[in-house]
Order: C-alpha cells, then structure tokens, then sequence
C-alpha cells in the first residue's frame, strides 16, 4: 500500500487512485492489498477505496474479508503470548524499538517487562542498529520464526524487521488466495504491483503468465524483475497501472 497506493504517511489514496479501484471492482476486478499494514491502519485507505474483497494484511499473518470486516481464522496466523515473549527476550536488549501486541510500542525494549505481555499478536516488529542484523537475524532462526528485514525510514545506520510465524509472508498470504478462494482466476487475468525490494516475493507468488507491474519510485531489483513501469506513487502510477490492465494494455 504504502508507495504503491498511498503516498509517503498518508492514510487515504488520491481521488484517481480510488476512482480507478472503484471503476475496477465495479467491473468484476478484485483488487487484493497486500501489506504490513493491519486491519486497523488499513480502514481509512480501505473505506476510500471501497474495498470488498480480501486482503493479505500483518505481512501476511491476516487474510481479511473488507466486506465483513472480518479475520478469516482458517488463514490466519498470529505470534501467541509464549512466542512473542521468547523474542522479546532474545532480541529485545539489541534493537532500539520494538512493538507487539494491538497497543504496545516500547521505545526502550531493554526495560520490557517480559511478564507484562499479554495478547497475541500478527508479528513483533523491531528496529536495530545495522550493526545488530547479523546477530539478530540468527537468534530469529533459533527461535523457529521468520524475520522479514527492510531499510528503515531511508536511514543508512538502522534496519526494521518483522518477525512472524515460519512459513508466514506476503508470498505465502498471496498463494493462500490464489490456491483458494481466488483459484479459478487465469494467470493471464492476474498482476502484480508494488515498489519495495519485499515486493519481489509478490512476483515469487503469481503464477506463470501473470504481468509483474513495478511503481517508478519502486526499488531497482524489483523495477529489474517488473514486465513493466509505471510512472511514481506521486503521479498515481496505481491509476495508470489499472486502466492499463482493465484495456489489456499489458
């Protein structure tokens, strides 16, 4: 969503961008968001757009239903209380924030109170010093989850990783939909968009004959693995990609 439908800290799509979801769904599209976002910060973006489909949410620990406003349970993974206190305590002295849980984001995860946790949660995500990655990166490999590391607000000296349960991931949540409730959609009716460097694993999950679309503001290794480019978030590149696919002009 972000850098692809939404601006840089913006809530809610531009007027063309949501013109051209709408236009699309009203025709028979199914337009899929596929996110870290939760259901939470993902309403205002998702009333604007009028979604009614599902979504692959929490960097695919959540599938969720926009028409109901529901989790789907049977695709739905979520950390559980041991799990989350497990990483807390390994990885939490190393990284200089940390969140989990529906409410709780420490900003001094070495004073976490391990006993305080007490909800599950889609994944824990933290913030470290690159010097820290390495380190990290093992200790999440011991503990039997997977970390999905990103750069962190453009910053050269700090990573952001989301940490999930193994096997959980934007590839898996997209093949989850398109191996069940979306398996009778062609390949060649299927496309895929995005402008981050862990938007590679959204082409990883389309099937052969499906268009790889990347934003012009995307990262270069996925602008090198995209069929095409679109122009930048700024110039509602969304818009453009999904006339473009509902003309046939991929």
């Amino acid at each position: 969503m972000d850098g692809t439908a939404l601006r840089r800290r913006k809530d809610e799509p531009t007027q063309r961008v949501t013109d051209a979801v709408v236009e699309f769904e009203d025709q028979g599209g199914i337009f899929v968001p596929v996110t870290t976002r939760s259901d939470a910060l993902m309403k205002r973006a998702a009333a604007s757009m009028r979604l009614r489909g599902l979504g692959v949410l929490d960097g695919g620990a959540t599938i969720f239903n926009f028409a109901t406003a529901q989790r789907l349970p049977e695709y739905t993974r979520w950390l559980g209380l041991d799990k989350i206190r497990k990483i807390v305590s390994a990885i939490g002295p190393l990284c200089t924030e940390i969140s989990y849980e529906v409410k709780y984001r420490a900003q001094n995860p070495k004073d976490v109170v391990i006993a305080a946790i007490t909800e599950a949660a889609p994944s824990v995500f933290v913030v470290f010093e690159n010097d820290h990655e390495e380190t990290i990166a093992e200790r999440v490999r011991e503990l039997e989850v997977d970390g999905h590391p990103n750069a962190y607000e453009d910053s050269a000296t700090h990573r952001c990783m989301q940490i999930v349960y193994a096997g959980v991931g934007k590839q898996a949540g997209i093949k989850t939909l398109l191996d069940g409730p979306y398996a009778d959609i062609a390949p060649h009716n299927t496309a895929g968009i995005g402008d981050g460097e862990t938007d590679l694993r959204i082409y990883a999950a389309l099937p052969d004959g499906a268009t790889k679309l990347a934003m012009d503001n995307a990262h270069p290794s996925l602008i090198a693995a995209a069929d095409y480019v679109v122009p930048h978030v700024d110039n509602d590149g969304l818009q453009v990609a999904i006339d473009g696919f509902m003309r046939g002009a991929y």
